[in-house]
């Protein structure tokens, strides 16, 4: 019973080997899929930091600072983000669905006195903060992808190198003892079926 019952834990671990590679492939692949886009949004969105911070560090030195502050007090709605979750293999993935109060409709006329410049560098850090917001989601799914592939690796390696070895040194020991035991039980036969015979004689 304890050889069968090895046996079968033995197979079923083989068998959840197999799966959880399966499954650190396809969180690999989904991983590798995200990495490429993200990189080039993060290149981007420095490229655009560096732009905006020029026209700003311009809008400053041409306009003064008190027209920089005094623009900025034109802006008054919020912006809100919505959020949803997806599931991909149990992990929980943010995704952002809306953004409201950013872009073109949401932005006021350019009023008396704030020159073009000043607006220009508002349209510009409102686009970067926009794609901060959708960058962000993107960044966490991948860190939790990342953190969801180490704990897959971490379990294949305790079957293969931990319970597997394990089971399979039982099975060992187990098959030996019934080969002992099968050994004594033949010897104590062909002695019992040697003192039958000897006694018939």
């Amino acid at each position: 019973m304890n050889l069968l019952s090895r046996k079968s834990q033995l197979g079923f671990a083989h068998d959840g080997i197999q799966l959880l590679k399966h499954k650190r492939e396809v969180l690999m692949a989904e991983f590798m899929k995200m990495v490429k886009p993200l990189m080039e949004k993060h290149k981007k969105l420095h490229q655009d930091l560096v732009q905006a911070y020029h026209c700003l560090n311009t809008a400053r030195a041409v306009d003064g600072l008190g027209e920089l502050q005094s623009a900025r007090l034109l802006r008054e709605h919020s912006v809100t983000v919505g959020i949803e979750s997806r599931k991909s293999w149990g992990i929980e993935m943010p995704v952002v669905e809306s953004i409201e109060g950013l872009g073109t409709q949401y932005r006021e006329p350019h009023a008396h006195g704030v020159t073009l410049r000043i607006f220009e560098t508002r349209d510009r850090f409102e686009s970067i903060l926009e794609d901060i917001l959708v960058l962000a989601p993107l960044e966490a799914s991948l860190k939790r992808l990342g953190r969801e592939i180490q704990k897959t690796t971490r379990r294949i390696n305790a079957l293969e190198i931990m319970l597997v070895p394990r089971l399979r040194e039982e099975i060992g020991f187990i098959r030996s003892a019934l080969e002992e035991r099968e050994r004594e039980d033949n010897y104590r036969l062909r002695r019992i079926k040697s003192k039958k015979e000897s006694g018939t004689r």
